[in-house]
């Protein structure tokens, strides 16, 4: 994983509010929908950057993104894509 430092780990937090408020639901909601407890998921959120990669790979499935852009990639790693959509 890269190195990560402070503003990435409150960027990362700031997409996944974005997520949330895109998908209207919340970050309990969002658990419990996926079969996840919200104080395990509030642990990625908060653990970033010092979480195994699989499990911002499942947070960013549950957000329906990808991991580049979750963890500070380009805006147009977002979805798959993107660009295509973006430029077509």
């Amino acid at each position: 994983m890269p190195d990560f430092d402070n503003a990435s780990a409150v960027q990362f937090r700031e997409r996944v509010r974005i997520r949330l408020a895109a998908m209207n639901t919340t970050q309990a909601d969002l658990a419990r929908d996926h079969g996840m407890s919200p104080q395990a998921l509030s642990d990625i959120i908060s653990g970033f950057p010092n979480v195994h990669y699989r499990s911002v790979e499942k947070l960013s499935a549950m957000l329906h993104v990808e991991p580049a852009w979750l963890i500070g990639g380009d805006p147009r790693d977002a979805i798959p894509n993107a660009e295509e959509v973006l430029d077509g």
